[in-house]
This record gives structure tokens, sequence and C-alpha cells, in this order.
């Protein structure tokens, strides 16, 4: 049931201070031809998160966070010790260091501390495969080494933590 100036003015007024589905009205026709009630503000209010929501968004912002640290770490990382990073991995597979396939830029510099992280990350794979070569992993210096894979795992920890939060999010779990 539209509302109008000339009907009921009480009817009118409460009209204009309830909004259903972007229709002006108190619902008669448009929920049931019998039943007439006038919609609440409380009923239309665009649903508020709850204090689950806004944890799972804080360590989801959280986590996002750690992935941009990394990456600036990352950067850093490519900037000062591209060179040492390209003669430590002479005797293993080209793909690691290949200085054709790594771009020139900040994306190189990614894609260069990214493979030497998941190379050094997870050897045994890559041994096993052919890509790296024992010596090398073995005369790779421990400190950097250590700072390659703790890279490595926060940027899964955190890249999987924001999917397990927003899939969590997104199953309505937290409401």
């Amino acid at each position: 049931m539209r509302c109008s100036g000339s009907s009921n003015r009480r009817l009118f007024n409460a009209c204009l201070q309830y909004r259903c589905c972007g229709r002006w009205l108190v619902c008669g026709g448009y929920v049931g031809r019998n039943e007439r009630r006038v919609h609440r503000r409380s009923d239309l209010r665009v649903d508020e998160m709850t204090t689950a929501e806004m944890i799972a968004g804080g360590l989801c912002g959280l986590a996002f966070v750690f992935v941009l640290v990394g990456n600036c770490f990352a950067l850093h990382l490519g900037y000062t010790k591209r060179e040492f990073l390209l003669g430590h991995f002479k005797n293993s597979s080209p793909s690691i260091s290949n200085a054709a396939r790594i771009h020139k830029g900040y994306w190189g510099r990614l894609q260069l501390v990214g493979s030497a992280c998941m190379v050094l990350a997870f050897p045994s794979f890559f041994i096993k495969h052919g890509i790296l070569s024992v010596q090398d992993f073995a005369g790779f210096p421990r400190p950097l080494r250590w700072k390659l894979v703790v890279l490595q795992w926060s940027v899964i920890v955190s890249f999987t933590a924001m999917v397990l939060l927003v899939a969590l999010w997104k199953s309505g779990a937290l409401k």
C-alpha cells in the first residue's frame, strides 16, 4: 500500500518515519492482505558486525600487515644481497637464479628472494628433484638462511590465516 498525502494523516506520517525495502509504506499489501504493521527502524537497520567478526577482521588485517612487512623485508634483501644470492646458487639448477629469468626491478628482486626462500625452506624436496645442490645448501651462511626460512614461513602462515579467517567469515559461523 503506497502512502499518499490525501489519506489518513497519521498513516502518512508513519510512512514518512519508516522505510521498508525502498518503498514508503505501512506493510499491508506487501506483507499480506489482512496483515498490517509498520516496520520499525530496528528491523530496517543494516547488519552490524559482531564482536567475533570484528576480531576476525582485525586478525585478517594484522595478517595482511605481516605480508606487507614480509614483502618490504624481501625487497630489502633483494636490493642488498642480490649478488650474494646469485653467487651462492652456482652449482644448483639455473631456475633458482637465472639472470635471464629474473626480471629487473621490484618484481625481479621479489622473484629472486622468493625462489631462494622456497629452496632453503624445503631443501629435501629440491635436493631430491635435482634443483638444489647439496654443496650450495651446505655452503649457504646460516644467519641468512635462517632469515629467509623465517620469511618464507611467515608469508605461508599469514596467507593461510587470511584465507581461513575470510572463509570463516563467509561461512557465517561468526554471526
